[in-house]
Parts: structure tokens; sequence; C-alpha cells
């Protein structure tokens, strides 16, 4: 029993990651700042990261061809090609 409620809390915590980083890119959308906008994708794609750390799963690979993207996707290849600035 113990360990299903660790797992069912990590369960949590990992949606609770997905939310900040949906949030994030909402909050990047409505920013016209293109600096605030940056930030808002890179403290995303780290909430993004962290829900991959706590899953235990590995984190998708960048690819070029997802231009087009909307919601959590859009933030780890906006965050990325943004810090290359």
């Amino acid at each position: 029993m113990r360990g299903r409620a660790m797992a069912e809390n990590l369960s949590s915590q990992v949606r609770e990651c997905l939310r900040h980083a949906e949030d994030c890119v909402q909050q990047a959308a409505s920013q016209t700042d293109p600096k605030l906008r940056r930030n808002y994708l890179i403290i995303g794609a780290c909430w993004l990261k962290l829900s991959y750390e706590l899953s235990d799963q590995p984190a998708p690979q960048r690819s070029d061809a997802g231009e087009g993207r909307s919601g959590v996707g859009q933030i780890s290849a906006g965050a990325q090609s943004d810090t290359a600035l």
C-alpha cells in the first residue's frame, strides 16, 4: 500500500508540473515583449523537464519539423531556440 500512495503522490506532482508548464505557455502567448515571452517559455521548459524527471521518462528529443505547435509541446522548441540567442 505504501508504494501505491507514493506512486499516486508522484503522479500528482507530475500533473502539477505539467499544469505549471501549460500556464507558462499561456503567459508567453499573451506577452508582447519578446524577452518576457522567452522567459516564460524557459520557465515552462524547466517545469516540463521536471515532470519528465519525476516520472523517470526520457524527455522527447527536439525536432525541427515541429513548427505550428501549441501548448506544452511548444515550450521545448521555443525555449531552446530562444536560449541560443
